[in-house]
């Protein structure tokens, strides 16, 4: 997930968690988030932040444009220079999801309070371990083994050696998979948004290949994770 799209979704993350204590008076008496709730859930914006804090993966690529050898062959036809349009659709896709869900969730009034807490804490986890992991891994963008990759701009992009996994297609399932287990533990209806979002997840995922910014793997890897994120904290409930 690139700086934009974290500014985006982290300030949608902030408006939404402050929005139930400005209302709870208009709201239907919905109760603000308790303080273990949004520890809990800033925990996992703080790892987000953790590889810039460190400069992990800072220096630029040592290729380019880089050996596709080493590339497997289920991801290698993927490799493909950045389509902007593609690239902002699905970062447009994740943020939209997120509040058209988070949104609704708030609208249910205090009874759903604990799934929008939960469903918060995943997206907020989802994308911090996703961003961990990136720094981890270091693997390349397809971007780089592309002509596009002798460019010296494009080498340096710190951004280019964080492909793995998608931070956008974790934060999509993390977000579309609460939003799911929240509908069935309220017993809302009609079913038919729940999955709708799962179908905008799934999507999300297809946009990230097709933009070029991501490889099939990285992006079924964001999609487990989103997935389990979503699963492990409606479990627990911190």
């Amino acid at each position: 997930m690139h700086k934009g799209t974290a500014v985006l979704f982290v300030g949608l993350f902030l408006v939404v968690s402050l929005l139930p204590r400005e209302l709870s008076a208009q709201r239907g008496g919905i109760l603000g988030f308790s303080g273990n709730e949004i520890v809990w859930g800033a925990a996992g914006g703080l790892l987000f932040l953790v590889p810039r804090i460190v400069s992990i993966n800072e220096s630029p690529s040592g290729c380019g444009p880089c050996d596709t050898g080493p590339v497997p062959g289920f991801d290698r036809w993927a490799i493909r220079e950045v389509d902007g349009t593609l690239d902002d659709l699905g970062t447009g896709l994740v943020v939209g999801m997120a509040a058209l869900a988070w949104i609704d969730l708030l609208d249910d009034g205090t009874a759903a309070r604990p799934e929008l807490a939960a469903s918060l804490q995943a997206a907020s986890w989802a994308v911090g371990v996703n961003e961990i992991l990136k720094a981890v891994v270091a693997r390349k963008r397809p971007i780089l083994y592309t002509t596009r990759g002798a460019d010296p701009g494009v080498r340096r992009t710190v951004d280019n050696r964080r492909s793995f996994a998608s931070g956008h297609t974790a934060a999509a399932f993390a977000v579309a998979v609460s939003y799911y287990l929240a509908g069935r533990r309220l017993n809302k209806s009609p079913e038919w948004p729940r999955w709708v979002l799962l179908a905008a997840a799934a999507g999300t995922g297809v946009l990230r290949v097709a933009s070029g910014r991501h490889f099939p793997s990285d992006v079924v890897a964001g999609a487990a994770l989103g997935s389990l994120s979503a699963v492990v904290v409606h479990t627990i409930r911190f």
